[in-house]
């Protein structure tokens, strides 16, 4: 067993390794800063529900902490995210907001292993991709994946209606998330909780889409570092180009845009190879240009509402497949205003998806606390983690009410024993 002073060091050095002050470690305990000062000195014991909460923030388990071996700390992405990115380490706001999402992902573990349902969680596939030498190569090895992804999901040429769940089947935790505005989306790699895409909650739900396909790709090709942060910066750094690349196909397949095209009587032949990463192409390489094509204005929003991108998304992947002209984009990219108008009438209010919150993690919750797995106490932590509205409770409630009276209103069989 460690000595207090041991105990200390372990837990300051944690402590620093995610960018956290006394402070701010002091109020989750319900602590003064001096208190914990004494803590990580070493001149005062923590007791047990300051060590299992200490436990939760630092993401490591009390036996561990408490071991001669000490804690094994190459597993924490969540830290290394922080030590390697001044933007989100720096700001208090935001590290705590990467931190409540690395905490749903534990607890999404922790659900699982208490339903028996980690034995059978999907891992995430993984593809053996070189890093590409040039924009083109980028674009290409994006395309090609989101083909292959597609396949291996048998998703077919149809538009993908949501996401997330997607995600979620292939052993992803999915989040949403306040995140600076220059950043798009996160990509963790945690080998004790496994893999979480955090995308930005303030951009657009098109936008927002599009992220989770970007995070995505991230995911598939780029786990030998523990975090990834995609930002407006870095949009020309060829794995950005790729998860691009990917993104657009993924979201739009070839065949299924043709297809979609075909039955609008409309056609053409490849012209132009381009990435867009929601304000801002870049160019792989340029082919001779294909002949204008008899694409109109509302062609383009139809196919965009479609498919679920954006109107300069939309753009982008016709003029790659060569069905409109680079005078055509421009043409249309300079109607945008209209566009959006032409969307909103013709196809309605664009329904916004819930910020923060896991339906499926929600859905585990409520089902260990209708199995008896976890206490109302628990349930309401799990809640307010989550950002759950009030109608979570209400209906946590109802189940219980339900559960109470279905225990009652059974009959008694075999002896004494009641049917559970």
């Amino acid at each position: 067993m460690i000595t207090e002073v041991e105990l200390g060091g372990r837990l300051k050095s944690l402590r620093e390794d995610l960018g956290l002050t006394q402070a701010e470690v002091a109020a989750e305990l319900g602590l003064s800063r001096g208190a914990l000062a004494q803590i990580e000195l070493g001149q005062r014991a923590p007791n047990s529900m300051q060590l299992a909460r200490l436990g939760d923030i630092y993401d490591v388990d009390i036996g561990e902490l408490l071991s001669d071996e000490g804690v094994r700390r190459q597993r924490d992405a969540v830290a290394a995210l922080f030590r390697s990115d001044e933007q989100l380490g720096g700001d208090p706001d935001r590290r705590e907001t990467v931190r409540r999402c690395a905490q749903l992902s534990r607890e999404f573990t922790h659900l699982e292993q208490l339903l028996g349902l980690a034995a059978d969680r999907v891992s995430a596939a993984e593809y053996d991709v070189p890093q590409p030498r040039n924009r083109w190569e980028a674009i290409q090895q994006g395309e090609r994946l989101a083909e292959a992804e597609r396949d291996r999901l048998k998703l077919g040429i149809s538009p993908i209606r949501d996401l997330r769940e997607v995600l979620e089947g292939q052993g992803l935790r999915a989040f949403e998330a306040a995140l600076p505005a220059n950043v798009s989306g996160i990509f963790l790699n945690d080998p004790r909780h496994g893999l979480s895409v955090i995308i930005n909650d303030e951009h657009h739900p098109r936008r927002r889409r599009f992220s989770f396909a970007h995070e995505y790709c991230h995911s598939l090709v780029d786990r030998r570092t523990p975090s990834l942060v995609s930002r407006d910066e870095n949009r020309s750094e060829l794995s950005e180009v790729r998860a691009n690349a990917f993104a657009a196909a993924f979201l739009m397949p070839e065949a299924g845009v043709r297809s979609f095209i075909r039955s609008i009587g409309k056609g053409g032949g490849r012209s132009v190879l381009q990435v867009y990463d929601e304000g801002e192409a870049l160019v792989g390489q340029r082919r001779a240009p294909a002949t204008a094509q008899d694409i109109q204005l509302f062609d383009v929003v139809h196919l965009a509402y479609f498919f679920g991108v954006s109107f300069d998304s939309a753009l982008y992947r016709l003029l790659n497949l060569g069905l409109i002209t680079e005078d055509q984009r421009s043409r249309f990219a300079a109607q945008r205003d209209l566009a959006n108008q032409l969307r909103s009438q013709l196809f309605g209010p664009e329904e916004e998806e819930p910020a923060h919150r896991s339906p499926h993690f929600l859905w585990l919750a409520l089902e260990a606390l209708r199995r008896g797995e976890i206490s109302r106490g628990k349930l309401a932590e799990l809640g307010r983690l989550a950002e759950a509205p009030d109608e979570f409770f209400i209906l946590a409630g109802e189940l219980e009410r339900e559960d109470e009276e279905t225990e009652v209103l059974l009959p008694a069989t075999g002896g004494d024993e009641a049917v559970q």
